[in-house]
Formats: C-alpha cells, sequence, structure tokens
C-alpha cells in the first residue's frame, strides 16, 4: 500500500507541475507516434473528411514526421502546412526528449523563435526564450535542487511579473505566488473614464493553494484561489485502471467534473455540467477500445429528447514488425477519418 501511494503522490505532483511548463503553452502534443522496435522516423497522415449540404467532401490533411536516435530519443519532429513537402517548422528535442529549439520556415526565410537551456534534468528549462514579431519573451527560472522555486517572465529585457513556488517535505507543490511589478501587464483607462489623465491599473498578486488529503489509495489534492475553492482533483492507479477526477468550481459551488478512465484496452472519458441545484445540465461520454469508439452526450438545449449516441468503428492495419500502419475511422458506413503511417526502422 505505501507503494501504492508514493507512486500516485508522484503522479499527481506531476500533474500540477505539468501546468507550469511555459513551453507547453507554445507546443502542441505529439499524437500518433506509439511502436514498438528500433524505429528511425514515421512519417504520420491524418485526413479528416467533411460532408457539406450538398454532400460534396472536403478534406483537411495535417502531416507529421519524427526522427529517433538508435536509442529510441525523439531527436525531432518536421509539422508540414497543407501541400508543402518542406517543413514549415522544426522542433528539436535533447537526449531526455525535452523541447530543446523550435525554427520556422516561411518564403525561404529560416526563423529560430523558441530556444530552451538546460543545466540539470529538470523538466524546467533554465531559460525559455522567444522570438516572434520584433518581441522577445523571456522565461527565467531558479531551483532549489531540482524543484522550481522562482520563474520570472522579461518583456523586451524587462522584468514584467514572476512566480514563486513552494513545497511541502513530500516535494509536492503548497503554493504558487504571482507577483506583479510596475513594468507588468494591466489595464490602461483613457481620460475618457479617468476624467483628466490615462492611468494604468496593474493585475492584483494573486496566490494558488494547494492541499493535499490521502485516503487509502486515493489521493486528493484541493486548489484553492481568491481563498475559494478552484479545483478538486483525485487520482488512483493500479495495475487494472488509472482514474483521474477533476471538479471544477465557480464561486465555491461545483460547477463541472472532467473523468477518464484508463484500462489496459481501453479508455474513457465523461465530461459533467451542474447548475445551480447540482443536477447534471449535460454531459458527454467517450469509451474508446482497439476497435471502437463510443459517444453519448446530452446537452441543456436538447434534455427532453434521448440520449445521443454515436458508435464509430476503427479498422486497423499493420506493417510486418506489428507497428500499425493505417488506421480508418467509420462513422454511419462513411469514412470520417484516416491516419496513414510510414515507418523507416533502423536495421534497413
Amino acid at each position: 500500500m505505501k507503494n501504492s501511494i508514493f507512486y500516485i503522490i508522484i503522479l499527481i505532483t506531476n500533474l500540477i507541475s505539468a501546468q507550469e511548463k511555459s513551453i507547453d503553452d507554445y507546443v502542441s502534443n505529439i499524437w500518433n507516434i506509439d511502436h514498438t522496435g528500433s524505429v528511425k522516423s514515421i512519417f504520420i497522415e491524418r485526413l479528416e473528411f467533411y460532408r457539406n449540404k450538398e454532400s460534396r467532401i472536403d478534406t483537411s490533411r495535417i502531416t507529421n514526421k519524427v526522427f529517433y536516435d538508435k536509442k529510441n530519443n525523439l531527436i525531432k519532429r518536421n509539422d508540414y502546412s497543407e501541400g508543402l513537402k518542406e517543413p514549415t517548422q522544426i522542433i528539436y528535442y535533447d537526449t531526455l526528449n525535452r523541447v530543446s529549439k523550435i525554427i520556422r520556415k516561411h518564403k525561404g526565410e529560416i526563423t529560430e523563435v523558441f530556444k530552451q537551456y538546460f543545466s540539470s534534468i529538470s523538466e524546467y528549462p533554465d531559460s525559455l526564450n522567444i522570438f516572434e514579431k520584433g518581441i522577445k519573451t523571456q522565461y527565467i527560472n531558479h531551483f532549489s535542487n531540482i524543484l522550481l522555486t522562482k520563474k520570472e517572465f522579461f518583456r523586451n529585457d524587462t522584468l514584467r511579473h514572476y512566480n514563486l513556488y513552494k513545497y511541502n517535505s513530500y516535494n509536492q507543490l503548497t503554493k504558487k505566488l504571482f507577483i506583479n511589478t510596475k513594468n507588468g501587464f494591466g489595464v490602461i483607462l483613457d481620460k475618457s473614464f479617468t476624467g483628466n489623465k490615462s492611468e494604468k491599473h496593474l493585475n492584483a498578486n494573486d496566490s494558488t493553494i494547494y492541499k493535499y488529503q490521502k485516503k487509502i489509495d486515493t489521493l486528493i489534492i484541493k486548489k484553492y484561489r481568491y481563498n475559494k475553492l478552484d479545483k478538486i482533483i483525485k487520482k488512483i492507479k493500479n495495475k487494472n485502471l488509472e482514474i483521474v477526477i477533476e471538479d471544477d468550481f465557480w464561486n465555491g459551488k461545483l460547477n463541472s467534473r472532467f473523468s477518464n478512465y484508463k484500462w489496459k484496452d481501453s479508455i474513457k472519458t465523461e465530461y459533467l455540467r451542474f447548475n445551480k441545484k447540482l443536477e447534471v445540465d449535460e454531459y458527454k461520454n467517450i469509451t474508446t477500445s482497439k476497435d471502437k469508439i463510443i459517444k453519448r452526450w446530452k446537452n441543456s438545449m436538447t434534455n427532453e429528447r434521448p440520449e445521443n449516441v454515436e458508435i464509430k468503428t476503427i479498422q486497423t492495419k499493420y506493417d510486418k514488425f506489428n507497428n500499425w500502419i493505417n488506421k480508418t475511422y467509420i462513422l454511419n458506413g462513411l469514412i470520417e477519418k484516416e491516419i496513414n503511417r510510414k515507418i523507416e526502422y533502423n536495421w534497413h
């Protein structure tokens, strides 16, 4: 039991910490790269088909290519715009799969727009530098061992605001303080509001508090903002099931709930929204297995109607190394989406 609790604590701590990685605001996740064996590269093509009122088919196409070294570490990812053979964006990774640099190509010009510097094994960089549209943005991180204790935000070399982080004896985040500076962001009111001169009103300083409670093999985290309950996170993992439940509150009252249930061969996600009486006002749940996606939903506009149900089948093709190379999603007998992969192996 103790080992189970320790593992849950680590997972929850990572869940909270991940919300603070500045690069996540700028880089989308990489999907459809699961594989086995020694892979050199994977080219991914995602096609989605839309049928308009005239029954004509419109198609959207997204393509990426990811590259690995011989130790199966991610090296880089190429993002392509529709119809272009050369990548419009290249993301580079270090040996710990952390984003190190991002360059973009436009009309033959290559521009470095993101760069991160790391000096330790922390998931956080010492600094993140962003160069875009003539503006330089920089995040500077400060650490105690590998724990992030302070994050400074600079715009054009001027400190605008910073965050301070405090932890308990288990290295769990317990408090995040947002501190504005005189050069920080806010609202500028012109003379029509102030009467005689323009005035700048800075965003107020803020703090977020995290409290932890352990019940048997479940860890409960309560998040408070402005001295009010903002979120409750519950997470548990055992050999058969992993569960994450997030309750969001508005003015101290439960507003919505997001749940994720993950088994070995399937995943179920559920979203509930509550009214003022704490009754379920609308919901949506999606169960995804190897060959099927079942979606059920009901919203506040159609509560008098029966539940909506949508069943989508998935057809999958594999290569001789048992890695999938095609997934076709079919709804009501029509192809809705298709994902194609070309995999290059290191032994070829």
